[in-house]
């Protein structure tokens, strides 16, 4: 995107996802004092990117000690069915959310020096659909899979198989089923030379360093 942010006059954008909502200094609701968002004809100091600016103001610490806790809480029974789901008959999904923090402010040297500080933490658990977390149906690894045993297709360039009238040049979705079996007609090959064929590929039994798999990896194509 071509916008830019700001805070207290700083640069904080994100190179890795330039978005206004996701910046370099991670503030929250409460230490913000101000904000400005320009779409058009900008100042000197915001004209850095051609699309929108959000120029934001922290708050500081003022002559008198400030103490604020806030806890933003949301969950299943406060929110209502979405527009969807209730024309599907579907019930509210899971969601249960709470924001919390708190800020702190006050003088150090009256009239001279002050500070301002803050902290917030998130809990967030729902449920939707996976679908709609991911933007696809996510690849669930097969157990032979998770334990190194990889396959791939064997083809036959002067004769390559065809399935429903492709042909079969290189690994295909059309080779197995839902539940990673081969599919009608598709066999698994019987020596190195055969062809239009699945063979495998054992990656941890041939790692000539006999590494393994990583525990933490492992877990998450687990789960």
């Amino acid at each position: 995107m071509a916008g830019n942010v700001t805070i207290d006059g700083i640069e904080a954008n994100e190179a890795s996802n330039p978005v206004p909502t996701n910046n370099v200094f991670r503030i929250d609701p409460e230490n913000v004092e101000e904000f400005k968002v320009t779409t058009g004809n900008p100042t000197p100091e915001e004209g850095r990117n051609s699309g929108l600016n959000v120029t934001i103001a922290t708050r500081s610490g003022t002559n008198q000690f400030h103490f604020d806790a806030v806890d933003y809480f949301r969950n299943r029974d406060l929110n209502s069915n979405e527009f969807f789901s209730n024309a599907q008959g579907n019930q509210r999904a899971n969601l249960n959310a709470n924001q919390y923090g708190f800020e702190v402010g006050g003088p150090i040297k009256k009239n001279k020096t002050f500070f301002y500080g803050g902290w917030q933490g998130q809990q967030v658990n729902g449920s939707i659909p996976i679908a709609q977390a991911l933007g696809h149906i996510p690849v669930v690894y097969t157990p032979a899979a998770l334990s190194g045993v990889y396959r791939y297709w064997v083809s036959n360039p002067t004769n390559p198989m065809t399935i429903n009238g492709v042909p079969v040049t290189s690994n295909s979705s059309a080779l197995v089923s839902s539940t990673g079996a081969l599919a009608p007609g598709v066999r698994t090959c019987t020596s190195s030379t055969d062809s239009n064929c699945v063979a495998s590929y054992n990656i941890y039994a041939n790692d000539p360093e006999h590494i393994g798999a990583d525990p933490a990896v492992l877990k998450v194509l687990g789960s």
